[in-house]
């Protein structure tokens, strides 16, 4: 192994945040982002070695069994303290979530990582969000670099489908969104509570995705129905079994719920 030398010790900033120079850890962590939503630094390629991830408020530095959503870097691969990390943000349904998230990819750990996003607080940590393209040795994935923005699309006349509101990972906006009626969460989230059926009793929430077929919760969107509403009454699957399958258009908050990508306190829909 080579010398390590100064632009590579740990707490050594380093880069210019190109493909061919990317920012090292250490620089992300001196940009010291204090926004979730507002970059730093955007458009910009990073470099570290996958440490672990982040969950319930604590970084954990091994393979994860549930944890896809995201994934820690350091600047050394025995890296052991928060610190020394930068949060990276894995989107759903993208190459580098499928490629580098710790639950499929167990032998990731401890190799050496380019990304390319941008630069803001994520899980209380200087983060990469929007992360949109990657390099593992020598391998890369992510063709387009620009993830779908919150105006482009999401209208009644043109709105997102399921893939895209995922994708734009809780911008926190009013947004149409169109999809079919899969099923439903009854637990306390997505990935342990999702089911594909009509289940009695859950009137709060449904599920809808791209395909009439779908089973992945991962590629699901869950609604909430919320109480006391005509659209709980009209879309609930528990008093509505008949909805399964069918076509919904509906417009609601893009935010977090239960725990993944979601739409929440919905205000139309067009139901087929």
């Amino acid at each position: 192994q080579r010398e390590m030398g100064i632009r590579d010790r740990p707490g050594t900033p380093s880069g210019d945040g190109t493909e061919a120079n990317p920012y090292n850890c250490a620089s992300v962590i001196a940009m010291n982002p204090t926004s979730t939503t507002d970059a730093v630094k955007s458009d910009v390629w990073v470099k570290g070695y996958i440490v672990g991830y982040y969950e319930n408020y604590a970084p954990h530095f091994e393979v994860s069994a549930t944890q896809r959503a995201n994934i820690l870097i350091a600047d050394t691969p025995t890296a052991s303290a928060a610190s020394e990390c930068v949060c990276i943000q894995l989107v759903a349904q993208t190459d580098a979530r499928n490629a580098l998230n710790l639950v499929d990819n167990p032998g990731v750990l401890g190799k050496q990582v380019s990304l390319f996003g941008n630069v803001k607080k994520y899980n209380t940590l200087p983060g990469i969000k929007e992360t949109s393209a990657y390099k593992l040795d020598g391998q890369g994935g992510g063709d387009d670099p620009t993830p779908p923005v919150p105006g482009d699309g999401g209208t009644k006349e043109n709105p997102y489908t399921v893939s895209a509101a995922i994708a734009l990972n809780n911008p926190g906006t009013e947004s149409w969104v169109e999809g079919y009626i899969v099923g439903c969460v009854d637990g306390p989230d997505i990935a342990s509570g999702s089911r594909f059926e009509a289940v009695e009793k859950v009137y709060s929430n449904i599920l809808i995705a791209d395909s009439a077929n779908e089973k992945d919760y991962t590629k699901c969107l869950p609604v909430q129905l919320v109480k006391d509403t005509a659209i709980r009454a009209a879309l609930n699957l528990g008093d509505n079994p008949g909805n399964l399958g069918k076509k919904l258009k509906i417009s609601g908050k893009l935010e977090l719920y239960f725990k993944a990508p979601g739409l929440k306190t919905p205000s139309d829909y067009v139901l087929e």
